[in-house]
Order: structure tokens, then C-alpha cells, then sequence
């Protein structure tokens, strides 16, 4: 029996980023987006974009030094997780309604094995004991020699577990056996790539650099539910080649999609019309990474 495979570029973790489904939820009232901005040789600055006609962005204070935490982790609910550039020796939970933060140092047992590295976290609701909690997944080796290590940081307990559970694929490539059926894009062998889109798997997916679409599973592990939702060409985007495209949220009407492209400007992508408006923030020259967050008054 022949097997599928699926192919996710660089370090996306769909199934930890699925767990708080509020950082790609529909916006609501008390929702923003979140966009990190970093140039070369300057560290990232953070501020908070609300797409309601006219946009509007408003610059976010950091009470903690931003070129030595300058990578969003991933955000989830309040709570936005960063990291240092020291082979994540430490990461942040910090609150931007607050202006709050905490510093946690990192597990640093890593699996025996190669010199090779790879450390991928996310941070995630755990409704079921009301706790906030960080998931890092440490690997070492290549192919059949992969070792693997999932450590679980929990707020409420203030600690790191190490949990007895292994993780057979290679991360660094996501080479995962397809145990979810694929659209029918995965047949033209062109590039995609996963996500998450109003907390359901979605699949980016490229052509020569001049068209992409995205297509969304609505009903999970249902191959009939996927549908092709966004379609940018060079014929509705005025930049006509795409090297990195994010589908972010739906806006509250739920009839358009806020989608990042190429980490340097929006396209705002109308789902009736089948057309786009372009939003910029900022200088083109510095790199943009945009996610979801609710305001909320948590105390960490």
C-alpha cells in the first residue's frame, strides 16, 4: 500500500498552534493583531494593528530587552511567548495589556545523539486544569537516528516536565506520514505549506512564485470539507511574487481574510469579490510576523 506524505516548511507545529485556537480565531471586540517588526541590524520592535476602517497602529512599550528576546514564539489568549537567540536558554511570557512579563528558563537536557539541533516551542491553553502551559520539543540525530525529547512548562505549577512520549518525525522538515486527507492541490507537486485558519488546518500552496492559494479543511479528517478559500495572483496583487504568505484571521464579518505576504505588507483578501487591498506598516525594508491576541488583564 502506497503512502502519502505531508510537507510542512521550516518549524510550523500545526498541531501545538491548534491548541489555542484563539491565536487564528475570527476577531472579536477585545482582539488584536500582534506584529513584531525587525530589521537586519536592529532589534524588533512590537505594535498593535487594528484593521477597522481606517487602520489604526499603536506602538507597544517592552519592558524587557527586545534584541535579547526578539522571536515570537507564538501567542495564546493575553499571553504572547518569546525567546532568546541563545540556543533558547530562556523564554518570555509577556502581557501587553499589562505590561507584564516573566522569564523562564528553558530545560537544556538535550537526547543524546548528533550535534545537529532543533528546538521548536509553543505556547497553548490547558482547559481541562485551567493552566497556560509551553510545549518544547528538542531533537538531535538525522533520519533513523532522530532522538527526540518533549518537555511541558506549566504557569500554574511553575515548572518543567519531561514527558515519556516519542516523536517520530523529523522536525526540521515536518516529513510526516499524511494521516489526514489531503486537498487536491497536494497532486500537482508544487510547494505548500501548513497552517491554521479560524482554528481549522489549512494548506498553503505555491505556483512558480506567481500565484498561491489557500485551502482550508472545514471539517477536520474530512476530505470533502476541504474548499479554496484565497487565491492571489499577479493579477490582483500589485508585488507579484510570493515568497512567504500567512493567512492570519478573518476580520469580524467574516467575509474577508487578513493575509501576510512575503513578512512585508497585507493583503486584504475579500471572499465574495475574489479581489484584495493592500495594507503597508511601517518601513518595507524591516521583516513583519503577525499574530492574533486577546487583550486581557492576566496576571503572570
Amino acid at each position: 500500500m502506497s503512502q502519502k506524505w505531508v510537507w510542512s516548511k521550516g518549524s510550523d507545529w500545526v498541531g501545538l498552534t491548534a491548541l489555542c485556537q484563539s491565536s487564528h480565531e475570527t476577531i472579536h471586540e477585545t482582539d488584536k493583531l500582534l506584529v513584531s517588526s525587525r530589521g537586519t541590524h536592529s532589534s524588533t520592535s512590537f505594535c498593535s494593528l487594528n484593521l477597522d476602517s481606517p487602520p489604526t497602529v499603536v506602538e507597544l512599550e517592552t519592558p524587557f530587552d527586545t534584541t535579547r528576546f526578539p522571536d515570537v514564539l507564538g501567542t495564546c489568549h493575553g499571553l504572547v511567548c518569546l525567546s532568546d537567540m541563545s540556543f533558547d536558554r530562556f523564554i518570555v511570557l509577556w502581557n501587553p495589556a499589562t505590561r507584564k512579563y516573566k522569564v523562564i528558563p528553558t530545560p537544556m537536557v538535550y537526547p543524546s545523539g548528533s550535534s545537529v539541533l532543533i528546538a521548536v516551542d509553543q505556547v497553548g491553553y490547558d482547559h481541562v486544569n485551567d493552566d497556560y502551559k509551553v510545549v518544547r520539543l528538542i531533537q538531535t540525530g538525522v533520519g533513523v537516528w532522530l532522538n527526540s525529547k518533549v518537555f511541558v512548562y506549566s504557569r500554574k505549577l511553575n515548572v518543567w516536565q519531561s514527558l515519556e512520549q516519542r516523536f517520530p518525525y523529523h522536525f526540521s522538515l515536518a516529513l510526516c506520514p499524511g494521516q489526514v486527507p489531503h486537498p487536491e492541490c497536494f497532486n500537482t507537486g508544487v510547494i505548500t505549506r501548513l497552517g491554521v485558519l479560524g482554528g481549522c488546518l489549512c494548506v498553503i500552496h505555491y505556483r512558480e512564485l506567481r500565484s498561491v492559494n489557500v485551502w482550508v479543511m472545514g471539517e477536520y479528517g474530512v476530505k470533502e470539507s476541504w474548499s479554496k478559500l484565497v487565491a492571489l495572483t499577479s493579477g490582483n496583487v500589485s508585488r507579484c511574487v510570493f515568497l512567504s504568505v500567512s493567512p492570519i484571521t478573518y476580520l469580524k464579518n467574516r467575509k474577508e481574510v487578513v493575509v501576510e505576504v512575503n513578512q512585508q505588507w497585507f493583503e486584504i483578501y475579500d471572499l465574495e469579490e475574489k479581489t484584495s487591498k493592500q495594507i503597508m506598516i511601517g518601513d518595507a525594508s524591516r521583516h513583519l510576523s503577525t499574530y492574533v491576541y486577546q487583550e486581557s488583564l492576566f496576571k503572570l
